[in-house]
């Protein structure tokens, strides 16, 4: 398994990840799934940190750390893995990763979306650590200190 930053050669297996998921990433919605949506990402973000998961070669996951290019001092992490990798600590491995990527860039506080009819995204972030507060009626903020 090996975690590598998003470029123009992941493209079209991010896409099918995306297009294989949608069930999964029902509540996953960064940004569209699409090789333009995806193209744009990689040919514009400065500061915001995007990588996928590999795995035999195969695109598994995929996870980003953004809000940086906005300014924002917290950056907002994002996560999704194929299903066929759940239970495997992929998504686990995914998340320490980011967590030390931003404590390498000095960051001190992680946050994240939640959405309510997930409970399996949030049952997993709890027991990472992250706490959470209200933020619409559909999800919570999730936040770590780093």
């Amino acid at each position: 398994m090996e975690i590598r930053h998003l470029t123009h050669e992941y493209i079209d297996s991010l896409v099918e990840l995306g297009n294989k998921n949608k069930e999964e990433f029902k509540h996953f919605t960064p940004h569209a799934f699409s090789r333009e949506a995806i193209a744009d990402i990689i040919d514009c973000s400065k500061l915001d940190l995007y990588y996928v998961v590999l795995y035999e070669s195969k695109v598994i996951g995929y996870g980003m750390l953004r809000g940086m290019d906005e300014g924002y001092n917290v950056p907002s992490l994002g996560i999704g893995v194929d299903k066929a990798a759940y239970g495997t600590g992929v998504a686990k491995t995914l998340m320490e990763f980011l967590e030390a990527a931003s404590r390498l860039r000095g960051y001190k506080k992680m946050r994240l979306r939640v959405y309510k009819e997930n409970p399996r995204a949030f049952h997993f972030y709890t027991k990472l650590g992250y706490t959470y507060e209200p933020y619409d009626d559909e999800s919570v903020l999730g936040f770590k200190e780093l």
